[in-house]
């Protein structure tokens, strides 16, 4: 009875690195995507703000390959990064807008 799945272990290794190819090519283009749109967005925004997405976009990317370094998923890792670099952004931005330096 045919389900779906690759029944040969050569086809499950292919469909395996086909997939970990297409997710990574997309990660990476959205990535970007994410960079390239809060670079140009920031002009009106505070400096808190600022550091929230700056803090967003370097965290996704820094979480993503320390992720797809150490064998794990690259999208939990931008995820997990996204989180701890906005946390991390902001409050440096916070400080920023108070008038001291970094």
């Amino acid at each position: 009875m045919f389900n779906g799945t690759p029944h040969t272990l050569e086809a499950r290794r292919r469909n395996k690195i086909f997939g970990r190819t297409v997710m990574k090519k997309v990660l990476i283009i959205t990535l970007l995507a994410a960079v390239f749109a809060s670079g140009i967005g920031c002009t009106n925004m505070s400096k808190t703000q600022q550091g929230v997405a700056s803090g967003a976009a370097l965290g996704a990317l820094g979480g993503a390959g320390i992720a797809a370094i150490a064998g794990g998923s690259a999208a939990w890792g931008a995820l997990a990064g996204a989180g701890v670099g906005a946390l991390a952004g902001g409050i440096v931005g916070h400080e920023q807008s108070k008038g001291k330096a970094w």
